[in-house]
């Protein structure tokens, strides 16, 4: 057996550089310097990984319950999904740690967030590593690289929670605002593909007074962006986004749903 074929069979029967290092009686950097070489993917999120982590792989299996589909959609919007390695990443501003760490705990994960400094500010970041997740987040179009391709996931057309993957969606790609003479603004932001089966949907879901195809999609600077404002359909997309917060599996944005309860009732 090559050695490159050894080390692809232990990482798979022991999950961590650390733990092959043990196995082998050699220092972690020596495994990940081999790993370099033979160009065998790992987890660089946590090279002491152990088999002491825990992690619900199952949880985007069947989009079931309210949390699900809502951190699909934030995922869709917001999430990083590795191209050569099983991680699952989502950044979101220092601000939003406890989000991030409602995330985690949701899938059961035994990670904490993490804080980072970036070039202007610190931001926090949750990360977990599951080939069985990965491959389970393909049937909602969540993939490497959808940020220019993105597609509503046909799978959920018919699901009876579908505003919260809209209002998770909408918490990682959008802007939910009052302005200053009082108006309510929403400020979604996706591929057009998506974002007129959206448009689509809050016409046919809501009952807007508006129909759908008179309400524009507009290209700024290479994004697709579509707004919704006013107190009358503004308030209609709010209350169908957030019917279910009584709901124990609820989830949002906290400074989001601040601005939302005022138009809420």
């Amino acid at each position: 057996m090559s050695k490159k074929k050894k080390l692809e069979r232990l990482y798979k029967k022991l999950g961590s550089l650390k733990a092959i290092s043990k196995e082998l009686g050699v220092h972690d950097t020596t495994v990940g310097k081999w790993f370099k070489k033979y160009k065998i993917p790992y987890d660089h999120w946590n090279r002491s990984k152990s088999r002491k982590d825990f992690l619900n792989e199952n949880f985007f299996e069947a989009p079931n319950y309210i949390n699900k589909l809502y951190w699909i959609g934030f995922l869709a919007a917001d999430g990083n999904v590795s191209k050569s390695i099983n991680n699952i990443r989502i950044n979101l501003r220092k601000q939003d740690f406890a989000h991030l760490q409602k995330f985690l705990t949701d899938l059961k994960s035994s990670k904490q967030v993490k804080i980072y400094k970036g070039t202007n500010y610190a931001y926090a970041c949750a990360c977990v590593s599951s080939s069985k997740m990965k491959k389970d987040l393909v049937k909602y179009n969540i993939l490497p690289q959808k940020t220019n391709n993105y597609k509503f996931p046909t799978i959920l057309d018919n699901n009876t929670y579908i505003n919260n993957y809209y209002l998770g969606y909408i918490d990682g790609d959008g802007c939910i605002r009052k302005t200053k003479n009082g108006q309510l603004s929403i400020d979604i932001r996706g591929t057009k593909l998506f974002l007129e089966k959206l448009r689509y949907d809050f016409w046919k879901r809501i009952n807007l007074n508006i129909k759908y195809k008179h309400k524009k999609i507009l290209l700024d600077n290479g994004t697709y962006r579509i707004f919704y404002g006013g107190n009358l359909n503004g308030a209609k997309i709010i209350n169908w986004l957030y019917k279910d917060i009584s709901d124990v599996s609820f989830r949002c944005l906290e400074r989001k749903l601040n601005i939302a309860r005022q138009f809420i009732g």
